[in-house]
């Protein structure tokens, strides 16, 4: 069993297809598990079966099917990422640290990108991710940022009150 064309597009459409489930949130999240069982599982069975029955050239072969299959789901979920700009995401952890808040969530619609952080009062102004968002060539028109503010409370034995986080 060696890898033929015909694998190799079986594994980019299903690395494609799995990648995109996962940045969109109105594809279902079964799609990854199918993208693996299509493309990944099938060459580790013949692996262990012509392993067990001695049949080296075909396991090696099938062994490196597998790896071409993974290779290949890999390179299309980066490039998929990668158009998605989830690349870019990085940006709100680099302004939320900044302002001393922590990214809890980034989830994206069809029209949006959404945001989530958590962290003490006051919320923080926003003019500097903006500037972020366009310099980095993302209209901030589709981003929302959701804060939540936290307060922690000490309640053991030597009660102070409100605990600076």
């Amino acid at each position: 069993m060696n890898p033929r064309l015909i694998d190799l597009i079986a594994a980019l459409a299903t690395g494609a297809v799995g990648s995109v489930a996962l940045v969109r949130r109105d594809i279902s999240d079964t799609l990854p598990g199918i993208a693996i069982a299509i493309s990944l599982v099938p060459p580790l069975t013949v692996v262990g079966l012509t392993a067990e029955s001695r049949a080296w050239d075909e396991s090696f072969g099938a062994l490196f099917l597998f790896g071409t299959n993974v290779a290949s789901i890999l390179a299309t979920g980066i490039v998929v990422m990668a158009l998605y700009r989830v690349y870019q995401m990085v940006t709100p952890a680099a302004w939320a640290d900044s302002v001393e808040w922590e990214v809890i969530e980034v989830s994206t619609t069809a029209d949006s990108v959404n945001v989530r952080v958590i962290g003490s009062p006051p919320i923080p102004e926003t003019a500097s991710y903006r500037d972020a968002l366009v310099a980095g060539g993302i209209d901030p028109d589709g981003v929302v940022v959701e804060f939540i503010p936290r307060t922690v409370v000490a309640l053991g034995d030597n009660f102070v009150g409100l605990v600076p986080d």
